[in-house]
């Protein structure tokens, strides 16, 4: 099975920008602060932008952009239910609560990019595979 290279970029680029390029602060205020959201989604632009090579890709990248947007802007809520649902946890047990939001957030991550991918590729007629 081979993978596509324009797909291996915009999960580079994600893990990238989720991962290299976001610093400490900004991890802990995107979910405060819009602003912070913002530059984050900014910065999973442009790194996604580049790695598929700066071309007319622009509308891939602004869809992974808004999935990005409105994955992490749920973040939060994802958060309070999985608390309450896990109220049988014992204190000690915050870090099984963090890791589910932490896991349930990376695979919609790479879910969503797996769909603008499959869409852009097979639905539009448009090919961004190298």
């Amino acid at each position: 099975m081979q993978i596509s290279i324009s797909l291996l970029a915009m999960l580079t680029g994600h893990f990238i920008a989720d991962f290299v390029l976001q610093w400490d602060e900004l991890a802990e205020n995107k979910a405060k602060h819009c602003c912070w959201l913002v530059v984050h989604i900014a910065v999973v632009g442009l790194v996604t932008w580049l790695l598929l090579g700066m071309g007319w890709t622009w509308h891939i990248v602004a869809l992974i952009c808004i999935a990005h947007f409105l994955i992490d802007l749920c973040k939060p809520c994802v958060w309070r239910v999985i608390r309450e649902l896990m109220t049988c946890c014992e204190p000690k047990r915050d870090w099984n609560r963090s890791l589910l939001v932490f896991l349930t957030d990376q695979c919609l991550h790479v879910l969503a990019i797996a769909a603008i991918w499959w869409g852009a590729t097979h639905w539009s007629g448009f090919s961004i595979s190298a």
